[in-house]
């Protein structure tokens, strides 16, 4: 190899190497009030929170007005990676985690993210995270959804849906209907109030369904799970397919519908 090939393979070498010791340098930068939206909202009114990167938490208010707090946090990119945009329709509210302050905040969330890549050692784009931290009147739904982060509800009295990609969902001291949904993620959901007509779906793709329910709960059942086991503390009266991995039947005589789907994980279902 001649002189000014070894020259340049130095160079190249010095220059990667210079590069990786200033990203693994990188320290993380957190703004934990970037965004702050309150209003009173009346009884059957939702708040939807989108995020795409980042975690969202909801937790119990006695007072009439629901509030969100919005934190980001990132190593590489800039601060206005990441904006926070509230949109009232009608009686509910959309609450949104912005990228590069594009997108749309409504029943079209729509997100545009420039996310991070590595070219010979140098990062482009943004790994920011976005958290929505919300305070959640009893009488309002909650409809939260995210892309990559873990969902964590606690005190929801009216019922409501969540959605992750990526992430666990936990709901604690829930009452009414409830749709939670995971691919990559364990649910566990803790129920303790349910109407006649209120229903129960948990679904999940890799990761395990715990149901915690009321101890006189009763309604039809539908549990399923391909590579798992299922058990329950309550009796259930077959009326199809029984199996190790599949039951469906009944709880008392009530019409309500519970409805646990898995496909790599266990179901369980406890009383409260």
């Amino acid at each position: 190899m001649s002189t000014f090939a070894v020259r340049t393979w130095r160079l190249v070498l010095l220059l990667g190497a210079a590069v990786v010791a200033m990203g693994c340098g990188r320290r993380e930068h957190t703004t934990a009030d970037a965004f702050r939206w309150s209003e009173p909202l009346p009884e059957g009114a939702t708040i939807h929170l989108r995020n795409t990167n980042g975690t969202i938490r909801v937790r119990p208010t006695t007072d009439a007005a629901a509030r969100v707090v919005g934190a980001k946090r990132w190593r590489f990119g800039r601060e206005r990676d990441v904006q926070f945009v509230a949109n009232r329709v009608g009686s509910d509210v959309y609450v949104c985690a912005l990228w590069r302050s594009s997108g749309r905040c409504g029943e079209d969330y729509r997100y545009s993210s420039r996310r991070m890549f590595r070219f010979f050692g140098f990062r482009f784009g943004t790994d920011a995270r976005a958290t929505l931290t919300v305070d959640l009147p009893a009488g309002v739904k909650v409809d939260a959804r995210t892309t990559s982060g873990s969902l964590d509800i606690e005190g929801a009295r009216a019922g409501g849906t969540a959605s992750t990609v990526n992430g666990s969902i936990v709901l604690k001291y829930g009452a009414g209907s409830f749709a939670l949904s995971s691919v990559n993620g364990g649910i566990t959901a803790a129920i303790d109030s349910l109407a006649e007509h209120d229903t129960l779906s948990f679904e999940t793709v890799n990761g395990s369904v715990r149901a915690n329910l009321p101890h006189d709960y009763d309604g039809a059942v539908s549990l399923s799970t391909v590579n798992g086991g299922v058990r329950t503390d309550f009796p259930i009266t077959t009326t199809g397919t029984f199996s190790r991995r599949k039951l469906e039947g009944k709880i008392g005589e009530s019409a309500r519908l519970l409805h646990v789907q898995t496909v790599n994980g266990a179901i369980t279902l406890s009383k409260l």
